[in-house]
């Protein structure tokens, strides 16, 4: 059939209109695609992360229950009776374990207690390996391979060691941690970031066998060849995406490890669902390509624009996501699958946004508090396991003042702004040597430090901690003083007075302003002491002496009449 120009030219018309209709379409939804999945993946990234937080939030809180076993073995004046009282109401208290093990310190079982009503997840071995102890005692915490207990759950054994006052081995502790446990958890959080999907969330285990999974009936199986590929990566301590296809369904997946336990968390979703309205959106205007063809030219312009502008929105955005901001949002208001598209974006930016959110705040929080006090009570109070409330009790404390002698002069030879300089050096330096020893800075008086052992929580070893930290400081001065030599022309000193007794602890101040201090004439006799002391010379009183004798070598200098004139103290002083 001979075709007229007119047929042609309509034919060229049309061919040039739906070409280019087609292959740009295909690019935008390509570019789209690649933003999008970019975005999928640190999304996904982002929940794995999150779910490795909340297998190690269980393993730390089953570690904080084995610990209040352990300071109850450690505690001085129980009797074997009270001592086990004891340790059965911290058992029944406990919310992760419910069996403890005692082994001794050659590593025979010596006794061992189940919480009432309940059954052990596994049992405790008869004896624990010499490699098992060796672990305990170099990692403080040491996790064994999740084992299957009699009721066909897994569950993780762990140990630590029970140290007595001057580091003599007591033995160990033993429990397990159910992996149902973890089930839970997981469950809530895939439901929570993947629209009520329980199950895209799951942990593998060192062998790549799965661990646990929203559905019960995948527990024990090995995972994808691909997934299993995937993990020689991960194991070395980095986070990894991949693509695989799993009977037909085509899958995106973010692995994140737990390297103190060996296992993996796999967060995945289906990319069909993820890319749906990007495929819909292609086949619909290859559609109306199709049914415009005569109005290919004008119409062709017209449905590209229409199109074109809410996917790119989207790659623009999901490139500002990938990039790290996280306020973005897409502004399009059809319901069509493009729009529906836009609003599944804009819910998971807002989701980063919350993550991102809460850990700048958290960040936030612990860097602000660590300016002050030392990391564990930190996380105490950021947990809210220590609540900020005014009121006190009284505790056996440790008590510091760390003086600089005679600065006043120093102050009127160089300018403000050296002397200020000067003092937060040194402050930095005292700071971290305090925190070092586990100790609290209580406050900066002028040019002195007060520093405080035993608050909030005490330690056998607050004694000897608070005068290692003090012979510490004035090693570090020796060091400090070098430079300051050469910028000042004259050495620094610092007068160091310790003291040992009990004190009221607490929040002091107001609702809207308090302050975490110790109060009690046990402090103003530190203080006291740090006034007597001469420069470079540590004093003592004799109630702490005769708690660090066994370390320390203390010389006594005589008897001090107190400024009441009813009462004296002897003071003692470190001898090289």
């Amino acid at each position: 059939m001979k075709v007229g120009l007119r047929g042609k030219l309509s034919i060229a018309l049309v061919s040039l209109a739906l070409i280019p209709l087609v292959v740009v379409t295909m690019a935008l939804v390509r570019v789209n695609v690649r933003s999008l999945e970019d975005s999928a993946k640190n999304y996904r990234l982002a929940v794995a992360h999150n779910a490795v937080n909340a297998v190690r939030g269980t393993l730390e809180m089953a570690r904080s229950e084995l610990l209040t076993a352990r300071r109850i073995l450690r505690q001085k004046g129980l009797d074997v009776s009270e001592r086990m009282r004891l340790l059965r109401a911290a058992l029944a208290g406990a919310d992760v374990i419910q069996s403890i093990a005692i082994f001794s310190a050659k590593g025979q079982l010596a006794d061992s207690f189940v919480e009432k009503g309940k059954t052990p997840y596994i049992d405790a071995p008869k004896r624990l390996s010499k490699k098992v102890m060796k672990a305990a005692l170099a990692q403080t915490v040491h996790y064994l391979k999740s084992q299957k207990g009699q009721k066909g759950q897994f569950a993780i054994p762990f140990v630590i060691p029970v140290r007595l006052e001057g580091g003599r081995l007591f033995g160990f502790l033993w429990a397990s941690i159910p992996i149902h446990f973890l089930h839970k958890k997981l469950k809530k959080l895939s439901a929570l970031r993947f629209e009520k999907q329980s199950d895209r969330i799951f942990v593998i285990d060192s062998e790549s066998h799965i661990l646990s999974h929203g559905k019960s009936a995948m527990l024990g199986q090995k995972v994808h060849k691909k997934l299993d590929e995937a993990t020689r990566f991960v194991r070395q301590g980095l986070g990894y995406t991949l693509k695989y296809d799993k009977q037909g369904v085509a899958y995106i997946a973010a692995l994140e490890p737990i390297t103190e336990l060996g296992w993996i968390v796999v967060a995945q979703d289906d990319i069909g669902k993820v890319f749906a309205s990007v495929r819909i959106t292609l086949q619909r205007a290859l559609i109306v390509g199709s049914v415009f063809a005569l109005l290919a030219l004008m119409l062709g312009l017209w449905m590209g624009q229409r199109l074109a502008e809410p996917v790119l929105s989207v790659s623009e955005a999901a490139s500002k996501v990938a990039s790290g901001d996280f306020r973005v949002r897409v502004n399009v208001p059809s319901h069509d699958e493009v729009g529906e598209m836009a609003r599944s974006f804009n819910q998971m930016a807002t989701d980063l946004q919350g993550y991102e959110t809460q850990l700048i705040e958290e960040t936030r929080i612990r860097t602000d508090l660590s300016r002050y006090l030392n990391v564990d009570l930190v996380e105490d109070i950021v947990d809210k396991r220590l609540p900020l409330k005014l009121g006190g009790e009284r505790k056996e404390v440790t008590v510091m003042f760390a003086d600089v002698v005679a600065f006043t002069p120093l102050t009127e030879q160089h300018a403000p702004e050296k002397i200020v300089a000067i003092l937060n050096e040194l402050f930095t330096f005292l700071t971290e040597i305090v925190f070092k020893h586990d100790g609290i800075i209580d406050k900066f008086l002028g040019d002195c430090v007060m520093a405080v052992w035993g608050a909030p929580v005490g330690d056998e070893e607050d004694a000897f901690k608070a005068v290692r930290a003090a012979e510490e400081m004035l090693r570090w001065l020796e060091v400090g003083n070098s430079r300051w030599k050469k910028e000042l022309g004259v050495t620094l000193n610092m007068a160091i007075g310790i003291n040992i007794g009990e004190a009221v602890v607490g929040n002091i101040g107001s609702e809207k302003r308090m302050e975490y201090t110790v109060i009690g004439d046990s402090v103003n006799i530190a203080a006291r002491l740090e006034s007597l002391a001469r420069p470079g010379q540590i004093l003592m009183t004799q109630a702490l002496a005769d708690h660090v004798e066994e370390e320390f070598d203390c010389e006594s200098l005589g008897n001090y009449q107190m400024p009441d004139g009813k009462r004296s103290i002897e003071l003692f002083t470190i001898v090289d």
